[in-house]
């Protein structure tokens, strides 16, 4: 999980620096609009992910001390699927905002067609994205069930 999304930032950020070198229409190709909607939507996927990603390894740190919390399995299954997903959109953004250069093995867009290339080799050894979700609601279900019982809201 960790490394996926440093794969992700990866991509990110040279699809960033070629950006701002690149021209197209007479002007750098960040000083288009669609270009920066691009990477701005992919840039809060990815911070999202990475924050998400220090909370469960945060989490999991302290668990060996006061144990790990019922529901922690489901949030690690859905941060794994997201993972895979959010390294795909952004392999996808930076080899789009690379244009043509992002399928040459060879010259500036090499990172980029070896990134996109190797998506899916992150995403499933990783396990069915479907599976991990589905598995992640019945803990969370469960966990929320258990949590209403206890609270004396026993028709949950």
């Amino acid at each position: 999980m960790i490394g996926v999304a440093q794969t992700a930032r990866v991509a990110l950020s040279a699809a960033f620096d070629y950006v701002l070198k690149r021209g197209a229409f007479g002007k750098p190709l960040m000083e288009q609009a669609v270009v920066r909607n691009r990477l701005a939507r992919c840039g809060s996927e990815l911070e999202s992910l990475s924050v998400w990603v220090d909370q469960l390894v945060y989490t999991m740190y302290k668990a060996k001390d006061h144990g790990a919390p019922p529901e922690l399995g489901g949030l690690l299954a859905l941060a794994k699927a997201r993972a895979g997903i959010v390294l795909d959109e952004c392999a996808r953004c930076a080899v789009l905002l690379f244009g043509g250069n992002g399928y040459t093995r060879t010259g500036q867009g090499e990172l980029m067609e070896k990134l996109y290339r190797e998506v899916p080799a992150a995403r499933i050894p990783g396990g069915s994205e479907d599976v991990m979700f589905d598995l992640a609601i019945r803990q969370l279900v469960k966990s929320y069930r258990n949590n209403a019982r206890a609270m004396g809201k026993e028709k949950l």
